[in-house]
């Protein structure tokens, strides 16, 4: 629903009900897209993430130097921020302004952010500029073939995909635990929380489900089916890979194992990527292809990872 209202928001030109303008000094410079400045007048840092923009990530190529760049054009000076919305992880995302220079702008000039079309449809300075930094070969546009942030996050298993949409941050454990489901965030994604109080982020690992932009109605189902199979439930999780805050596991609710329910039910592909060794999710997958239920009753079904390749800006 946030995703649906920020895109409302953003086709008819209109601010969410957090929009503000305030100037700040920057005073950390994460990556090409986020930093930390305190606010004019205040003590306590201010987190923000650019608008309408999304950086190489650390490891990808031009990750160094986007970061470079933005250091060069707000680190310890003022800034104005002129906010578009606030993501879930508090902090403000906004248009950033040093002067007269429009720094969101100036980053994708550069080669060294991509135009974020999901969350800035209208920004038509952005898309402009990216087309412009393409046919120069400018920065990251040097290569034949860029990988867009959104994909390569989607690969390596990081934590910053779709920022603007993330759940709260959780702290990330290894092995095997047990808590309570409080919160479902769609077909594949949740929030649990244990008994001594920390709050997880759990990925249903080796699943993949599809889209909301890709096949709406099945990923709405798979949420729901989600939901009912785990919401408020006591769970049994098992680590296979970690990153930063999020724990990649096989679920179980009792005897169930969730991963292989939610491919069972034709509601997730398995991703064997992911799970290669996972005998119930492979069996679980024949079944639902078998049966032709959920994505195995279309026509052509789509691999959502094939389907991300497809739409790089979204």
């Amino acid at each position: 629903m946030k995703r649906f209202l920020t895109l409302i928001f953003a086709l008819f030109g209109l601010h969410t009900a957090d929009a503000e303008t305030f100037t700040a000094k920057c005073k950390h410079v994460f990556d090409g897209d986020s930093f930390k400045a305190v606010k004019s007048g205040e003590t306590e840092e201010t987190e923000v993430r650019l608008y309408g923009i999304d950086a190489p990530e650390k490891g990808q190529d031009y990750a160094k130097q986007a970061r470079e760049k933005l250091i060069k054009l707000i680190r310890n000076k003022e800034v104005r921020v002129e906010v578009q919305d606030t993501d879930s992880y508090g902090r403000q995302v906004g248009k950033v302004y040093v002067g007269k220079t429009y720094v969101n702008l100036e980053m994708v000039k550069a080669g060294l952010a991509w135009h974020y079309e999901l969350y800035a449809q209208d920004a038509k300075d952005l898309k402009k500029a990216q087309a412009k930094a393409r046919k120069d070969k400018k920065g990251l546009w040097k290569d034949d073939a860029p990988i867009n942030p959104k994909d390569w996050r989607r690969d390596h298993k990081t934590d910053k995909a779709d920022k603007q949409d993330e759940p709260t941050p959780a702290v990330a454990q290894e092995g095997s635990f047990t808590g309570t489901c409080t919160k479902v965030k769609d077909g594949e994604e949740f929030t649990l929380t244990t008994a001594d109080g920390k709050a997880l982020h759990i990925y249903l690992n080796g699943t993949d489900a599809p889209e909301q932009e890709q096949d709406p109605a099945t990923c709405q189902a798979a949420k729901e089916k989600l939901t009912e199979l785990i919401l408020n439930k006591e769970l049994r999780i098992v680590v296979n890979n970690t990153d930063s805050h999020r724990c990649y596991a096989a679920v179980h609710a009792g005897d169930i194992y969730i991963n292989a329910e939610m491919i069972k039910c034709g509601l997730s592909w398995y991703s064997s990527l992911h799970a290669p060794d996972d005998a119930a999710l492979k069996a679980a997958d024949k079944t639902a292809k078998a049966a032709k239920i959920g994505i195995w009753a279309q026509a052509s079904p789509q691999a959502p990872w094939k389907w991300r390749k497809q739409h790089p800006n979204l």
